[in-house]
């Protein structure tokens, strides 16, 4: 064989072997960062809304202020009965019902505050979660489309240098579906990938060294 031959030949390997590590590279960083967003995504989906520890900080906190209202109406009722001792002046029925009917109203409001303000912050919490859901979806579509083409390009960059030879006298159809094995044979050492997409994605028929690796 010539110089120029032996050239052709060494540069079509080169580059078969660029095209293919590149390509695998690309496509295990995105099989990667999918996965990652994965997890992400199921991990805030299980937890929509505030976190059981949130939670109960505002019920700690809604009973903290019962409490406290609790003592300030104790403390005026004190206050009113010590008053109409002092003139002594008697208590009717009437005036014992407006007073109790005025301490439920400021125990339903009180409640109704607290309930608010958690609700408020679970909205928040979850449109928060929803706009991250959404970021992450696209992120995810753009890892699978790099995940994609990194499939691609090693399987086109391995084909590029069998084209080379290919011109030089031999056939195309028994060349990619060499290079197609060699390149599964690649991805399988770095068990990464899996072998059906990738076959699938070269478009080469059935694998004749199948089961004798």
């Amino acid at each position: 064989m010539s110089v120029i031959g032996t050239a052709a030949l060494i540069g079509a390997g080169i580059t078969a072997a660029s095209g293919i590590a590149s390509g695998v590279g690309t496509a295990i960083g995105a099989k990667k960062e999918r996965e990652r967003i994965d997890k992400e995504l199921e991990r805030i989906r299980r937890n929509r809304g505030l976190t059981a520890a949130e939670r109960s900080r505002f019920e700690a906190a809604a009973a903290a202020e019962r409490a406290g209202l609790e003592r300030r109406m104790q403390a005026e009722q004190g206050e009113e009965l010590a008053a109409q001792a002092a003139m002594q002046g008697g208590v009717s029925g009437r005036d014992i019902f407006l007073r109790e009917q005025a301490r439920q109203q400021a125990r339903t409001t009180q409640a109704a505050e607290a309930g608010q303000r958690e609700l408020q912050a679970e909205q928040a919490r979850r449109a928060e979660q929803a706009a991250r859901i959404s970021q992450l979806e696209g992120l995810r579509t753009q890892a699978e489309q790099q995940r994609i083409a990194g499939i691609t390009t090693a399987i086109t960059g391995g084909l590029a240098g069998g084209a080379a030879l290919a011109q030089r006298g031999v056939q195309r159809a028994d060349l990619a579906e060499q290079r197609a094995y060699d390149l599964q044979l690649k991805l399988a050492e770095l068990g990464k990938l899996d072998d059906e997409e990738v076959r699938a994605a070269s478009g080469a028929p059935a694998n004749p060294y199948a089961g004798k690796i």
